[in-house]
């Protein structure tokens, strides 16, 4: 009946009706099965960080990362052209070539 219920909300077309008789006791049944299998750290775990924040947090975070390292490699990759140009003439010099 969860799972049924659960479908209906979420594909069935908007306005319907469906019945509910019984689902109350159905997630009370589900819940203390739940509880009683989950220890204390996973339950506490579960309230303060559900497994949908984490994903959530995980790309987030995954992209602030990957943004946080473009931006070092361009300013890795800017250092090094300005220390390339900063040698060039130095360089050129002990070729023994004349401006």
């Amino acid at each position: 009946r969860l799972a049924a219920a659960a479908e209906r909300a979420r594909y069935a077309r908007p306005g319907g009706t469906a019945p509910t008789e019984g689902l109350h006791a159905d997630v009370a049944t589900v819940r203390t099965a739940l509880h009683a299998t989950a220890g204390r750290a996973v339950r506490w775990r579960a309230v303060v960080i559900p497994a949908s924040t984490l994903r959530w947090a995980s790309s987030g975070a995954g992209t602030a990362i990957a943004d946080l390292l473009d931006r070092f490699d361009d300013g890795w990759a800017a250092t090094g052209r300005r220390l390339r140009r900063a040698s060039w003439p130095r360089d050129r010099a002990a070729e023994g070539v004349d401006w």
